[in-house]
């Protein structure tokens, strides 16, 4: 074989390999990249997982019943609680100040509470206001938002701290002098059946002896609503320690007296326990799932 052919037959395999080191250098390594993605485990992006937007939350919760929101609150159904922004509130911290200024004014003039919260030249109170947001553990789709609400009065000789849900349910309340100022105060709510009126401002119960009582849960005007004292099995029963639940550092408490709220008959029927502890100095009322 010539040295002309010899150089030929070089080129001609050279070009033969280049051609198949195009073809199928780029696809080996191509199979090798993806071979190796689909071996890698990564983090999903926050937005695949992130749950339903805050707009849907907001208007899906809007269905919502008032036994419902109570009921994610308390955390009869499984949910989780953190704080909320305002910006997921319907309304805003003083439309929530004003609401539970005139729920603690019914208690008062009914005789579960020491102290009328309506400012005045006499009896002036700071206040501030903290959101927070019960939603459902399951599908994180259904929420209720309730308030945390301090007032402190002007000489400092009052402390209390107000928690209301957006619905109007009072679910807990505390008072603390630096005084003696409870030793007489004794709270007191009559047994009854109650059916539900509303003056347009504060929603109250009627007795048939047309006496009115404050309302501790929120009720529409169909509603029917009993409360009773509770016998000394059932206050031994009550466990105050669930308040934990939606209330941050809380402390349990051997409850003085306990009521029994039940709203709506029949299968439909959900029972709540009101439990009060009073000191000389101290007051706490607190709403449970019973």
């Amino acid at each position: 074989m010539t040295k002309s052919n010899i150089k030929n037959l070089i080129l001609v395999l050279g070009a033969l390999l280049a051609v198949c080191a195009a073809v199928w250098i780029p696809g080996m390594m191509q199979s090798r990249i993806m071979k190796k993605r689909f071996s890698e485990i990564k983090d999903v992006p926050q937005e695949y997982y992130a749950g339903p937007s805050e707009s849907v939350i907001s208007n899906v919760s809007k269905q919502l019943t008032d036994e419902q929101c109570l009921e994610l609150i308390l955390g009869r159904w499984d949910s989780s609680v953190s704080p909320a922004r305002k910006s997921e509130c319907t309304m805003t911290d003083f439309d929530i100040k004003t609401m539970a200024v005139l729920r603690i004014r019914s208690l008062y003039n009914h005789g579960m509470y020491p102290v009328d919260l309506s400012s005045d030249y006499r009896n002036w109170y700071s206040w501030s206001a903290t959101p927070y947001k019960a939603i459902d553990t399951t599908f994180r789709t259904y929420a209720a938002i309730y308030w945390c609400i301090t007032f402190t009065r002007y000489d400092n000789t009052e402390l209390h701290k107000i928690v209301i849900s957006e619905r109007g349910d009072i679910l807990y309340t505390s008072i603390i002098y630096n005084q003696k100022a409870l030793e007489a105060f004794t709270p007191e709510l009559s047994n009854s059946e109650y059916m539900l009126t509303d003056d347009s401002s504060v929603a109250t119960l009627n007795l048939e002896s047309d006496e009115e009582v404050s309302v501790f849960v929120s009720i529409t005007e169909s509603d029917t609503y009993s409360a009773r004292k509770a016998g000394a099995e059932e206050k031994r029963n009550v466990d105050t320690s669930e308040g934990a639940f939606y209330l941050e550092d809380f402390e349990s408490f051997k409850p003085d007296d306990t009521y029994i709220i039940t709203a709506g008959t029949g299968d439909a029927a959900l029972t709540y326990s009101v439990s009060y502890v009073k000191t000389d100095n101290t007051y706490e009322l607190l709403l449970l799932a019973f």
